[in-house]
């Protein structure tokens, strides 16, 4: 048994064209509170754990029933199989949960069903997207729904992009994997600083970068 490290970025790059679960997995269980508590236990530099693969032989292949990642999640759904024919196969044996998890953050949604509305009416299901609050001080004292959880960043599911003022701006978690670089990061501060209410204070302009920073180094 070897280990390495991989940046996030890269893992989700290769998730469902190198990485893909077997047919022992059971399905995702998480719910929003899981993932917001997982990324900010990622934004404040906490160990997450280390995940299992296996890289299949070429011989092993055609015995194989492997799954892929759902990254678009609706309670209830199961993952869909997939082709093992022309691909370098990896299997995650242990970290479905905190992958997929990263998937629908950074890279997805998770559907919520409305109170009363039946499971199979479409109009019942709000797909909704993870949101970072950049004026939300991690540090500070905030009557925040989510201090139960011990999650210290702004981090909320939104169905629509929400409205930004002086007291919240929100950037869509997911437009970090966009902004690899250190070149490109820097361009995103300058356009999000820009961007940013009048009533927002220098400390808060700070804390924006700072936050955005972080968010980058996690991910990248």
């Amino acid at each position: 048994m070897s280990y390495a490290t991989i940046t996030i970025g890269n893992l989700l790059a290769d998730v469902n064209t190198r990485y893909f679960l077997p047919a022992i997995q059971r399905p995702y269980v998480w719910n929003t509170d899981q993932v917001i508590t997982l990324i900010d236990s990622l934004m404040k530099g906490y160990p997450i754990s280390s995940f299992m693969f296996w890289a299949v032989d070429e011989d092993l292949k055609r015995d194989l029933k492997i799954y892929t990642f759902i990254e678009n999640w609706k309670p209830g759904m199961q993952n869909p199989t997939a082709s093992t024919d022309g691909r370098e196969l990896t299997l995650v044996l242990d970290g479905q949960q905190r992958i997929t998890s990263l998937l629908i953050a950074l890279r997805g949604t998770f559907a919520e069903k409305a109170k009363y509305k039946h499971r199979s009416n479409a109009n019942a299901w709000s797909e909704m997207t993870l949101y970072l609050d950049l004026l939300q001080d991690p540090e500070g004292n905030y009557e925040n729904e989510d201090t139960d959880l011990g999650v210290s960043y702004g981090l909320r599911f939104h169905t629509l992009p929400p409205r930004n003022d002086h007291r919240h701006h929100w950037f869509r978690l997911g437009d970090m994997l966009n902004h690899r670089t250190e070149a490109k990061l820097e361009e995103l501060i300058d356009a999000t600083l820009g961007k940013l209410h009048h009533g927002v204070t220098a400390f808060e302009r700070e804390l924006v970068t700072s936050s955005l920073r972080r968010l980058h180094e996690v991910i990248w």
